[in-house]
């Protein structure tokens, strides 16, 4: 049962990213996956289940990320590797970010946690910037909840970056996962000292 479970998550997944979420039925999967209706909802009784199930999916797969976060391996190649991560996730999910408003409109669960879940996440990016302030390869804030705004700056990046691929695959315009490292590398270096930019191997 778990894996007749994981393929119709794999499978929406593949169809919402490719379709839009707005654009797919629980029908369309089912065929997709040649099994009946009825057997996708003994799974998932409605849209909105499979839906959730894939959003927690995708949690679960940053909470993963984020564990592997060493704080204290401040190297070019980890740095890069972490951020490629991230837009490895992002593309696996890509549906999410594209389709985040209409998700957040449609699915008061989804949107609840979502908004727990950036408490949380701006706490995790208080933490690693702290200790990088104390072990020199941060700026300290010149005022208060400076970093408030280097959060939001970093959000704006990763909730949205899949929505601006998707529109400029219109307008023939490329972007890649060296386009998106470059995107954070850039939001960050501003911040860094002189020995942080040189660990994480920006330009000085």
């Amino acid at each position: 049962m778990a894996k007749t479970k994981q393929k119709i998550m794999d499978t929406a997944r593949q169809l919402y990213n490719r379709y839009g979420l707005a654009n797919v039925s629980q029908r369309q999967i089912a065929e997709q996956l040649g099994i009946s209706p009825g057997n996708l909802t003994y799974h998932f009784k409605k849209k909105e289940d499979l839906n959730l199930a894939i959003y927690e999916a995708l949690v679960g797969d940053f909470n993963a990320l984020f564990q592997q976060l060493d704080i204290d391996n401040q190297s070019t190649q980890f740095f890069a590797k972490f951020i490629d991560g991230m837009y490895e996730v992002m593309q696996q999910y890509r549906f999410i970010f594209v389709d985040i408003i209409f998700l957040m409109r449609t699915h008061p669960t989804i949107a609840n946690h979502y908004r727990d879940l950036l408490v949380l996440r701006k706490q995790q990016f208080n933490v690693i910037i702290i200790t990088l302030i104390k072990k020199g390869y941060w700026r300290p804030a010149p005022f208060p909840d400076y970093y408030d705004t280097v959060f939001q700056q970093l959000q704006l990046v990763t909730d949205f970056y899949c929505s601006a691929q998707e529109l400029n695959s219109f307008l023939k315009e490329g972007q890649d996962k060296t386009h998106f490292r470059r995107l954070i590398q850039q939001t960050i270096e501003p911040h860094l000292t002189v020995s942080g930019k040189s660990s994480l191997g920006m330009s000085l």
